[in-house]
């Protein structure tokens, strides 16, 4: 396993803070190319501040550490230290030891890449089998049906079963009710906006709604705010399909 040596770090100070911002979008632009491109620079940067921030929340404050917290946050959504979807996160990061910052960033990084392994893959197998599942579902039948919390659940696990038994019942409770609040707060359908958000939650992060990487989000809401909830629901889910089928092409490959 690759750990985080002493030779990569150094102790931010603000003569070095805008180096390693400008280090950071390099850095992002080669881990994840086309999400940085997608998310743009400025984006890039709104995450690379937030996550020095949220690093020093957690006593990570080495340049390395800092890093590794930001790749975390590119990998699972901005807000991935409080997602319910994702309890190894924060366990391990609010697991506060009297170990060195070196060995608690290791320490995490073990428990991050062990989740990868069983929820993305290796080769992202594991992913690219849950995005397939849900591109042969239509789309009527996400915001038909049954709409209840149970069965979206029951989808959830049918979709991605190795993320959702990672999450529990409880998880996957806490981010249905967390999407079909954020569709209240929108004006959207509790029923239909819920399943989108909850959907969106669990794919991208359950801070989504705010997370810069996915500005386009609220941007499709702010293009479609003149028409009425149902017509922005499914627009919504239209663009999230079509992020989808792009991002599984890319996945696959050449």
């Amino acid at each position: 396993m690759l750990k985080i040596r002493r030779i990569q770090l150094e102790v931010f100070d603000r003569a070095v803070l805008k180096q390693f911002e400008n280090d950071m979008v390099a850095h992002l632009q080669e881990f994840s190319p086309a999400h940085a491109r997608g998310v743009g620079e400025d984006g890039l940067l709104k995450v690379i501040r937030c996550g020095v921030e949220r690093a020093r929340w957690y006593g990570f404050t080495l340049r390395g550490s800092v890093r590794f917290y930001i790749e975390l946050m590119v990998q699972y959504g901005s807000d991935f230290d409080t997602d319910p979807v994702l309890p190894w996160a924060s366990f391990e990061l609010r697991n506060q030891t009297n170990e060195p910052e070196l060995e608690r960033a290791d320490r995490v990084h073990a428990a991050a890449m062990e989740y990868r392994d069983a929820v993305i893959g290796t080769d992202y197998e594991v992913e690219i089998a849950a995005i397939r599942r849900l591109l042969r579902t239509p789309i009527d039948r996400w915001l038909a049906d049954d709409l209840s919390d149970r069965a979206l659940e029951a989808r959830l696990r049918h979709l991605h079963p190795a993320k959702c038994e990672r999450a529990g019942s409880r998880g996957l409770m806490a981010i249905i009710a967390a999407g079909r609040e954020t569709a209240r707060a929108l004006r959207l359908p509790m029923n239909t906006g819920g399943v989108v958000m909850t959907a969106l939650m669990f794919a991208f992060g359950h801070g989504v709604w705010t997370d810069p990487q996915y500005g386009w989000i609220p941007a499709v809401l702010a293009e479609t705010a003149e028409q009425s909830p149902w017509i922005q629901v499914e627009t919504l889910a239209v663009r999230v399909l079509t992020y989808l089928r792009v991002g599984l092409r890319l996945l696959e490959g050449p």
